[in-house]
């Protein structure tokens, strides 16, 4: 079967050798890429045996926001970020232009943004980079709908009306484990999953979703990244076997004996 997506998790944290373990982990369970931040460019150098990182570089965020850092002054905040820090933060319009050109000059696949995003998704977009928006209360997650991101994390509050918004724009859901992940299941939200609540496998099935349309959620919702996470001819050979079915029984693939051999650009990276 295609190797799974991982579409919200985080090395920073971790000192060098953990978010090491963490990245070589993530390749031999089954997870053949990842969303956000990290290890991404030693993996991809060939220095690092790991998942491809389809890296955020950090999420940026406005004074006094979710990504600033509290505890420390505002002038050290800014310092150590123009310094390439793992904070970013930006209050107007031409400093969150000017912080998608820096991030992509430090290798950004893809953008995290907290609450404003107009010019986030229009600087984004001239670089070909997907946006995705760190939001939890409804007038954010509306923000960011009308501004064209893609990628909606959290929504803890999700409501109908959200949920056309969502289905209207052709927005993605990634959720952490909340009532609200009922209602993106029924009204049929696209989905992708992440391990930033952890054990998101489980609770997406506990919550609704069939085991085949969990499958889709990881490895197509998740995968749009061109020629990968399908079984054809021409397409990356990011590929895991597993012993049992997961389409009987999700639990199969949370528990990493169960992935018997992990393939990644072809190369087999485990097997028995």
């Amino acid at each position: 079967m295609p190797g799974l997506w991982d579409v919200h998790t985080y090395f920073t944290g971790l000192d060098v050798i953990t978010g090491f373990d963490t990245g070589l982990f993530n390749v031999l369970p089954g997870s053949n890429a990842l969303r956000f931040r990290g290890l991404g460019p030693a993996i991809e150098k060939g220095r690092l045996v790991g998942s491809d990182v389809y890296s955020a570089i950090t999420a940026m965020s406005i004074t006094g926001g979710h990504g600033d850092q509290h505890g420390l002054s505002i002038r050290t905040v800014m310092r150590f970020a123009k310094c390439g820090g793992p904070w970013s933060i930006v209050d107007g319009a031409d400093d969150f232009t000017e912080a998608v050109r820096l991030l992509v000059r430090r290798g950004a696949r893809c953008i995290k943004a907290d609450e404003k995003f107009k010019a986030i998704v229009e600087e984004a977009g001239r670089r070909r980079r997907a946006v995705a928006a760190h939001v939890i209360g409804k007038a954010g997650i509306m923000a960011a709908l009308r501004a064209g991101v893609k990628s909606i994390e959290h929504v803890m509050y999700l409501d109908d009306e959200v949920a056309d918004a969502m289905l209207e724009k052709g927005a993605i859901f990634v959720p952490t484990h909340h009532i609200s992940y009922q209602l993106a299941i029924k009204r049929g939200i696209k989905i992708a999953l992440g391990t930033d609540s952890a054990k998101e496998l489980n609770w997406a099935v506990e919550n609704g979703m069939m085991p085949r349309r969990h499958r889709e959620g990881q490895d197509v919702t998740g995968g749009m990244a061109p020629l990968s996470r399908q079984l054809k001819e021409g397409y990356e050979a990011d590929l895991i076997s597993v012993a049992k079915n997961p389409l009987d029984d999700i639990e199969v693939l949370v528990k990493k004996e169960n992935i018997t051999h992990v393939w990644k650009g072809g190369k087999l990276f485990k097997s028995p």
